[in-house]
């Protein structure tokens, strides 16, 4: 009985286990299958998700951020009008297109007017995807623009149909124009339905936003066109578009630009301007996203000289952009680039490494990959890595920005900036022939650019100048410095670092020499002490120290060095005595200087190079073939009327020499200045006397008879020769500088195909024959510009200094 319970029990435990297994593989089999199921529903539904995401990825690094270039809008024919319509048409498209917030526009504040092939070539170099044009014609009555695309990736071309309006409308195109690109975009499958590159909210505000009036369009049409030649004309121009229409916001965009940039890189402006944009902004008369791009632009015109102020403009520009919601934007992350160039220039590593990590993955998200942004980003974290001691990442970052330079053929600039950077990380880890190398490959990518005269070319030298001091090579490094010394003072940077720097490496050199007393005095010169006992060098620098372009010079220092003498008093308070003030011997520097040009004796890199850009070679001592003009001589002078200009006539006695003075002071030399001394003045025979004010076009003056009074000596040929003007002591004084550079830019028009030599103040300036910007080639001593005081004392200084652009051979 019990052997049967036991056994039935076994029976129905061995049951049980078996159903129990059998439920086991049940289950497991069903697991099997489901897993089976879920796997080839993963596999298909991971391929759809594989080419879906190929698709999007496709259009989202076409669609979703657009990178995209305006490029000026061309005119059908060579209309004055049409020409200036065309611009403004540009200018206000770009205005539309910053309010729509996926889009990402290269040089949004752009007035310049390039040619075509010129702005898509700086498009290609700068990694834009996109370009949007128009050509823009007239016809019987009507205006007829037709916008077009560029894929510049893959040279694709879109054209739409054309926007055919009279002139009362022509306010309502630009917004048109962008939404025929929207179009165009979707028709060339850079975007996808779905995915429009304007918004339906941006479309329906741009809809019912103020579009101008043609009144108001045809000054703002005229500011535009006369920006980048006269910017107080343009400012005249934008002020009568305001008077018509006081909510055209663009045209008080442009203005605020204008009236600001002035003094953007000075504390008062900051204050001015950020005081002005709270009040405008307050009445709506601003674009917000238009005052945090001015913001951005003064802060890159700070850099080289108030990194302080810099770093506020850059804060206030991307607090802008956070009150606009464009903190994912290519401005802000620009932004975030200059604020951590900054930091790291105070050693502040930590929190210019934050900075620029941030940059670097708002720009990748972004997808900006080949844009000079992110070129910038990889110089910049390079910068990090080296102050951080991570050189070898450093050296990875300098050579990926090497690598695209290469690739984009970008602005030597850009590979002297790397290069320098290069220097800086060689000199910091004590291989200073290195950085020595580095400089100098550094400092001639800069002069074959045209940017010699820089703040980037003081922190060249001055790290060439510490690594030979390191070197004990101090009769070297003493030349370095005085070369230095003259070009900091020939473009007003004695307040740069740079400079003090190398005065303290001056002094510390003629210590190690001996020269206890010449040390002494360049340490006081450096604003220093005493308590430094090693070199100074320059630290690591951004894409923000590059000189900015300019239309008149070479570089941005240029301008504010000769705009320094302007304004300085005003004639109609100055009684006639001082109106005419001359004394002998008062130029006598700028006779000294054609001197040595002339004879030939003086065999320097400098003035081998100033003669070749005069064609000096072409001339003889006596100045044959040159043309000299005077203005403001003193012709009034009762005592020595016009005795400077009568002493070039004296030492150049095959120079044509003209005196070209007021028709006031001409009618004053007739009537006050007694006949001996008129005679005196007019014995010389190669003098000639003009009647004109000297903000008058050359051109004109010189082909107008009347302006001659000297009998049987009227006109002489202005162009195709060699033209020497001096402007010491007259207008370069009295003149605003608003007024002046309107002055030189027609100059430089009159005289396009001639080389100039310019005696500005005490600046020398010299404008090569085809070109239509000056550059500063050094400076005259003190000599004569002691307004007040007739003194002939040079302060010690040579009677002229010119910048040295050689090789330095020496160093080799």
């Amino acid at each position: 009985m019990t052997g049967k319970v036991i056994r039935e029990t076994n029976e129905r435990f061995h049951t049980t286990d078996l159903e129990s297994k059998h439920c086991e593989y049940e289950a497991m089999r069903a697991y099997a299958i489901l897993f089976l199921l879920l796997f080839l529903g993963f596999c298909q539904g991971n391929r759809v998700d594989e080419a879906s995401a190929t698709d999007s990825s496709t259009e989202s690094s076409q669609g979703s951020f657009p990178y995209l270039a305006v490029v000026p809008f061309q005119p059908g024919h060579p209309d004055p009008e049409l020409r200036r319509f065309a611009a403004a048409l540009t200018s206000l498209t770009r205005s539309v297109l910053l309010g729509y917030s996926r889009l990402q526009l290269l040089d949004p504040l752009a007035t310049e007017q390039r040619s075509t092939d010129d702005a898509r070539l700086h498009a290609a170099q700068s990694g834009v995807h996109f370009l949007l044009g128009a050509t823009v014609d007239y016809d019987d009555g009507r205006y007829s623009i037709r916008p077009y695309l560029i894929d510049l990736r893959t040279g694709e071309r879109s054209e739409a149909d054309s926007i055919v309006t009279p002139a009362s409308a022509l306010g309502t195109v630009p917004f048109d124009i962008t939404i025929r690109m929207d179009e165009l975009a979707e028709s060339m499958n850079l975007r996808s339905r779905n995915d429009p590159w304007i918004t339906d909210r941006e479309k329906e505000l741009g809809e019912r936003s103020f579009k101008p009036s043609i009144d108001a369009f045809r000054y703002f049409a005229y500011g535009v066109a006369a920006e980048e030649d006269s910017p107080s004309v343009a400012l005249h121009y934008y002020a009568k578009a305001l008077a018509i229409e006081p909510y055209f916001m663009e045209a008080r965009d442009r203005s605020f630009l204008l009236e600001n940039r002035s003094l953007a890189a000075t504390g008062a402006g900051y204050i001015n301007a950020t005081r002005n944009a709270q009040v405008l902004m307050r009445y709506n008369r601003l674009h917000p996203i238009n005052v945090a791009l001015t913001y951005q632009e003064f802060g890159r015109r700070s850099m080289s000289v108030d990194r302080s102020l810099a770093s506020k403009w850059f804060q206030e520009s991307n607090r802008w952009l956070y009150l606009e919601g464009r903190y994912r934007s290519s401005y802000y992350a620009n932004n975030q680039n200059g604020i951590g160039s900054i930091q790291l220039y105070f050693n502040n590593s930590g929190e210019a490494m934050t900075r620029f990590q941030s940059a670097h993955e708002l720009l990748q998200s972004l997808e900006m990959q080949g844009s000079l942004a992110l070129l910038e980003n990889q110089i910049n974290l390079g910068n990090a890595y080296a102050a951080s001691q991570t050189y070898n990442r450093s050296v990875q970052y300098y050579d990926a920005a090497q690598r695209f330079v290469e690739t984009r053929k970008s602005s030597p600039a850009i590979r002297a900036l790397i290069e320098y950077n290069r220097g800086v990380m060689y000199y910091v880890r004590g291989q200073y022939r290195l950085c020595i190398e580095e400089s100098l490959k550094a400092r001639k990518d800069l002069l074959d650019s045209g940017l010699g005269n820089s703040a980037l070319s003081l922190a060249i030298l001055l790290n060439i100048n510490a690594s030979l001091i390191q070197q004990r090579r101090y009769s070297e490094a003493l030349q370095i410095s005085d070369r230095l010394g003259v070009l900091a003072r020939s473009i007003g940077q004695t307040t740069y670092p740079a400079y003090r720097y190398s005065l303290h490496n001056a002094g510390y050199a003629l210590d190690k020499l001996g020269r206890t007393l010449e040390a002494m005095q360049a340490r006081r010169g450096s604003n220093m002490g005493y308590g430094l006992n090693r070199p100074l060098y320059e630290t690591f620098l951004s894409a923000e120290e590059l000189p900015s372009a300019n239309s008149l010079f070479q570089t941005d220092a240029e301008e504010r060095q000769i705009a320094s003498y302007t304004g300085a008093f005003d004639m109609r308070y100055h009684a006639q005595q001082v109106r005419s003030r001359t004394y002998p011997g008062r130029q006598d520097d700028t006779n000294i200087l054609l001197r040595d040009l002339l004879y030939g004796r003086k065999k320097d890199a400098a003035m081998e190079r100033l003669r070749e850009l005069l064609h000096a070679s072409g001339s003889d001592s006596e100045g044959s073939g040159f043309l000299f003009i005077d203005v403001g001589p003193g012709l009034a002078n009762v005592q020595y009327p016009a005795v400077t200009t009568k002493s070039i006539a004296q030492d150049f006695r095959r120079m044509d020499v003209v005196a070209l003075d007021l028709p006031e002071q001409v009618r004053l030399f007739y009537s006050q200045v007694s006949a001996y001394r008129r005679d005196e003045l007019l014995s010389h025979s190669n003098i000639r006397i003009l009647s004109a004010d000297g903000r008058e076009s050359l051109a004109k003056v010189f082909s107008d008879p009347e302006r001659w009074p000297v009998k049987n000596r009227g006109s002489v040929p202005l162009r195709g020769r060699t033209v020497v003007i001096r402007m010491a002591n007259s207008i370069d004084i009295y003149l605003p500088w608003s007024v002046m550079q309107d002055v030189l830019r027609q100059l430089a028009l009159d005289l396009k195909d001639s080389p100039v030599l310019l005696c500005f103040n005490r600046s020398i300036l010299v404008k090569p024959a085809g070109s239509l910007k000056f550059q500063i080639a050094g400076y005259v001593s003190i000599r004569g510009f002691h307004h007040n005081l007739e003194l002939l004392d040079r302060g010690g200084e040579p009677p002229y200094t010119l910048i040295d652009t050689g090789d330095f051979a020496f160093l080799r």
